[in-house]
């Protein structure tokens, strides 16, 4: 069943100061005891049936109060930044200096010598199209991968078993609600934030979490009051 954390997440993220926070405080404000309560007070809190879950007017509700399921993206770079980083950045900027500096030799020279000599000024030339094509060349490669990552991301939708009105449908994960009651089974992903309420030999595995291959049993009511130990529930701390 989805636990009742993305208002407190945002609650909590929203009242950092100067963007950076101690550890300690954040994990005060995310008090929290879905996993601690029983399931028949649980039931009651969030105003849902394990049977037959919620009806469409209460997720349409929470839908528009909560927000969808789904972490807020993260700020993204702008265009003009990344084109001047490729264009200005790492090894580029020592020959935008060594341009810089031919066109001040060839302008020394031209200023002193009746008939000066015009190499500084092709090289400083030759030096200023190698980093302009390449910094094209790389913003553009760069670019061709974001946008290929991001259709990727949008090929595959992730989609839930939930019980709305008695009923099993095939639902967005960004669609579940607070109080949703969600069936999983084998290679499923799990889809928010939940707590178990009935399973059968039920895993659950951390490989794209933690990067190895760990897993572990999920019980229904083995509660343990330790904040951040929680065995009967699906929670990202």
């Amino acid at each position: 069943m989805k636990a009742n954390r993305g208002n407190k997440y945002r609650d909590a993220t929203e009242n950092k100061k100067d963007g950076k926070k101690d550890l300690n405080e954040l994990k005060q404000e995310l008090a929290m005891d879905e996993h601690q309560i029983s399931l028949d007070e649980l039931y009651a809190r969030l105003g849902t049936n394990p049977d037959t879950g919620l009806t469409s007017e209460q997720a349409k509700t929470r839908l528009e109060r909560d927000g969808p399921n789904a972490l807020t993206p993260p700020k993204t770079t702008p265009e003009w930044v990344k084109f001047c980083k490729n264009m200005f950045g790492g090894f580029s900027i020592l020959l935008w200096i060594g341009a810089v500096l031919c066109f001040i030799a060839h302008a020394i020279s031209a200023g002193v010598k009746e008939n000066p000599t015009n190499d500084n000024l092709y090289l400083g030339i030759v030096l200023a199209v190698v980093v302009i094509v390449t910094g094209c060349f790389s913003y553009y490669q760069e670019s061709k991968s974001s946008k290929i990552m991001e259709s990727f991301a949008k090929m595959v939708p992730q989609y839930a078993v939930v019980i709305r009105g008695g009923q099993r449908i095939d639902a967005p994960a960004e669609a579940l609600v607070v109080g949703d009651i969600i069936d999983v089974k084998f290679g499923d992903r799990v889809p928010a934030d939940i707590r178990v309420i009935k399973a059968s030999s039920f895993k659950v595995s951390f490989l794209q979490i933690f990067g190895m291959k760990v897993e572990i049993s999920k019980v229904l009511l083995y509660i343990i009051p330790r904040r951040g130990c929680i065995c009967n529930s699906l929670l990202i701390c």
